[in-house]
């Protein structure tokens, strides 16, 4: 709507601009024209048509206009793309190791709660399942068991049904009814509501557990524990299974509608939204399938062709969108469940995606080893991050507090790049050895503690260090493999800002209040006096006969003219030029 608004009224401006004059404005009818529109004090609006005008003829174009706003704009952007940049600082990142996990972490669901070390059912957890189906909870602040979930124990639920925990008289008897007990693999797990974990099976079976400090007598836990199993596990938190559904196919994916609802990607491609209350299936719709097109994709077939949905999820004012193997992103209207748009650029399935509202763009990932940038509302790809990937990915993760897409593979490489400007900001690697297999499994960003967590069979949090803070810094490698971490990046950062290209003159503007200083690196910076800050800068050029231009001569001086609007400058090889230091513009030149 910004952008909208701001279209109509530059389009105003054209309009009112070709109506006083089509070849340009005069001073006293720009100040008079904008200061109507602005409000704004007429000689302030003489100073800046002072600054606009290019060729210095008085008469302000259309295109001049324009021409400074773009400079201007483009001054700014670079500005706020060196001010707000965050890396991540690998010699104070925090390793975790447990002697118990033998298995690599296949999931991670972070549990939203008070961030505290105290032990709790509301407190922030992370819940990690393992490739030997068990679901770890810990703290996440401190990283302490609280809960370790043995989902092989999972009860038939055909039998269980049939005999309660309550009914069992004797330890013999219990005993008999673990032996019922069968194995079944977890798909997924998301965080529910009220601090609930919701996780998925390859049996269709779709569980909500709530936590408790007591199991009660009449509920079974998650797994059919005896008292031995407890105290194997040192479980602090008992979790029990509040509701339960079956998914008509198998689930792939779960995501939290609202405080009833899931979303269910399963196997065959097919999106449904199930109230788990009631256990009953709202509406099911096919939105990923190999054979189907973008059009049939959107009818109210099911389809029977394996086509798995790799993630869904429930986005504010763009809907829901899901990713698939069929190698298209798909957006869903969440009121009248009909595609409104098919996103296609991978050349292979997408197996994640992940979301900026702040600047509004949607990041996926594919197993093509592809990561795409896109505008939701637009079915054809913005760009792509050139992250150079020569393994698969592990996941895309968006940090919208410091502006950062955040992309891991499997080889435990990690690269950081900028949401505003797309390029990679800090390239790391993660030095543990993990085992079985030596690799990044899943990565997650925490915002309430602002750290990456990066996981395979450990665990390690990446903290965000600000390039702006005035802390010390040391370059390390700490890898070995030539890649320079974040101290690196900061000190080079402050060494560029404090090295600075020797300066040939300096000139003052007293119509602007403007200082100007000219480098021998053909840089031209202009100072503010009241804020001291740099206003614009550009860099000085030599043209030839044929208008092309090429790199500048040495400077060997500089002034301004007495007037105070322009800059003249000479260079080593007979040249004098003359420049609009606001919106640098080269008016004149000439061969001594």
């Amino acid at each position: 709507e910004d952008d909208d608004d701001l279209a109509l009224c530059l389009h105003l401006v054209e309009t009112l601009w070709q109506c006083r004059n089509r070849e340009g404005l005069s001073c006293a009818e720009f100040s008079s024209l904008l200061a109507n529109m602005l409000n704004r004090d007429e000689r302030e609006l003489q100073v800046l048509f002072q600054k606009m005008d290019a060729d210095g003829d008085e008469t302000l174009s259309w295109n001049e206009y324009v021409s400074y706003l773009c400079q201007q704009q483009r001054h700014l952007w670079r500005r706020q793309e060196t001010k707000n940049v965050a890396y991540f600082r690998e010699t104070d990142s925090e390793v975790y190791a447990w002697d118990d996990m033998k298995h690599m972490v296949s999931k991670l669901c972070m549990v939203g709660g008070e961030l505290s070390a105290k032990m709790s059912l509301h407190s922030s957890k992370y819940a990690m399942l393992t490739a030997d189906n068990l679901v770890q909870i810990r703290n996440a602040k401190t990283l302490q068991l609280e809960s370790s979930l043995d989902l092989s124990l999972r009860p038939n639920r055909r039998r269980s049904q049939q005999r309660n925990e309550a009914e069992c008289e004797s330890l013999s008897e219990h005993a008999s009814m673990m032996k019922s007990a069968h194995v079944t693999q977890c798909t997924d797990v998301c965080h529910s509501l009220s601090n609930r974990l919701a996780l998925s099976f390859m049996d269709r079976c779709v569980n909500v557990y709530a936590p408790t400090f007591t199991a009660p007598i009449d509920l079974q836990p998650i797994y059919l524990q005896s008292t031995l199993d407890r105290k194997r596990f040192k479980n602090e938190i008992h979790y029990v299974v509040e509701h339960s559904f079956y998914s008509l196919d198998i689930p792939q994916c779960l995501s939290v509608l609202d405080a009833s609802h899931f979303l269910v990607g399963d196997i065959y491609g097919n999106l449904a939204m199930y109230n788990y209350l009631d256990q009953n299936c709202r509406i099911r719709r096919n939105k990923h399938s190999y054979a189907s097109s973008a059009s049939s994709s959107s009818s109210s077939s099911v389809s029977d062709t394996l086509c798995p949905m790799k993630q869904v999820k429930s986005v504010p004012r763009i809907g829901i969108v899901s990713c698939g193997m069929d190698r298209t992103i798909v957006v869903t209207d969440p009121n009248k469940w009909h595609t409104t748009r098919t996103l296609s650029g991978h050349t292979r399935g997408v197996h994640c995606i992940d979301f900026s509202l702040n600047h509004r763009i949607l990041v996926s990932g594919g197993y093509d080893r592809r990561v795409i940038v896109w505008d939701p509302y637009v079915c054809k790809p913005l760009g792509f991050l050139s992250a150079q990937q020569h393994h698969d990915l592990v996941n895309v993760v968006i940090n919208q507090q410091d502006n950062q897409i955040v992309i891991a593979s499997v080889d435990k490489k990690i690269q950081v790049f900028d949401i505003r400007t797309w390029k990679c900001l800090q390239t790391m690697r993660d030095a543990l050895t993990h085992s079985p297999v030596n690799a990044l499994s899943c990565i997650a960003y925490d915002e309430q503690q602002s750290c990456l967590l990066s996981v395979g069979s450990k665990l390690r949090k990446w903290y965000i260090q600000n390039s702006g803070s005035n802390q010390d810094s040391n370059v390390v490698d700490s890898n070995g493999d030539g890649d320079v971490d974040v101290d690196s990046h900061i000190q080079q950062q402050q060494q560029q800002a404090s090295s600075m290209a020797g300066i040939v003159c300096i000139c003052y503007s007293s119509i602007f209040q403007q200082v100007i200083s000219v480098h021998i690196d053909a840089m031209c910076v202009v100072w503010d006096v009241q804020s001291g800050q740099n206003s614009f800068e550009f860099k000085l050029c030599d043209r030839d006969r044929d208008d092309t231009y090429k790199a500048h001569s040495p400077i060997t001086t500089a002034a301004i003219d007495d007037i105070g609007k322009r800059l003249l400058v000479a260079t080593q090889n007979g040249t004098v030029q003359l420049w609009n230091f606001n919106n640098g513009a080269l008016m004149h030149q000439w061969s001594v």
